[in-house]
């Protein structure tokens, strides 16, 4: 938002808060208009994470998507590319072993009509409800807790919004005034903690969630 493109800052602000997990999305790997860096690699080596990586498009030199970061044990990891009208959504996921239990982990970047979002929600809702593990959602969705898509995921999977108390906007980031990203987390797990951090580092602004 300051004309800066910096992994190196993404790194600093991911580092400072000891994340166990981060969820990215709008990730470049050898793109020209992000000077051919590879950023799923530079991510993990800012971070010192694992970094997967699912590329929603697929280039002959490169790709662009979402991706999941962690420090914890990585045991299986699966994608699914989403019901898309223009640009190609996917839901990426992994299982980590977080030591007292496996938590399913997710990550999506949600399309821009209301229809699309809506079958896209029922396809990640599938992923939800059929995993053995609890499950935490993470990404940009494209709209606000009171669109048709967000009330039809907490309706379909009894998920909770981890930030409905403090609903804090999220976007953008240097003038925020609508909360669209989420984190959503299955109802037996305590959310202890959920917040923003205010940083020009990406046009959104970073949900932190402790659970």
């Amino acid at each position: 938002m300051d004309g800066q493109r910096s992994i190196a800052r993404v790194g600093d602000v991911i580092n400072a808060l000891n994340a166990d997990v981060v969820c990215y999305q709008e990730v470049h790997r050898r793109l020209p208009w992000s000077g051919w860096g590879d950023q799923v690699q530079s991510l993990g080596k800012a971070t010192g994470m694992r970094i997967e990586f699912l590329p929603t498009i697929r280039l002959p030199w490169g790709g662009y998507g979402i991706a999941i970061g962690s420090r914890l044990p990585i045991i299986s990891k699966s994608s699914l590319y989403m019901p898309s009208v223009r640009e190609r959504r996917g839901l990426l996921t992994v299982d980590v072993d977080a030591g007292i239990r496996k938590l399913r982990v997710c990550c999506t970047h949600l399309g821009l009509s209301e229809d699309e979002r809506v079958r896209q929600i029922d396809a990640i809702a599938e992923v939800v409800n059929k995993s053995p593990h609890d499950v935490i959602l993470m990404g940009d969705f494209n709209e606000r807790a009171n669109g048709d898509g967000v009330r039809r995921l907490l309706d379909l999977c009894g998920l909770r919004d981890a930030g409905a108390s403090s609903d804090i906007p999220t976007y953008p980031s240097d003038t925020p005034n609508a909360r669209i990203d989420f984190a959503f987390c299955s109802p037996d797990l305590n959310v202890k903690d959920a917040r923003i951090v205010n940083t020009l580092a990406s046009d959104h602004l970073p949900v932190v969630v402790e659970v």
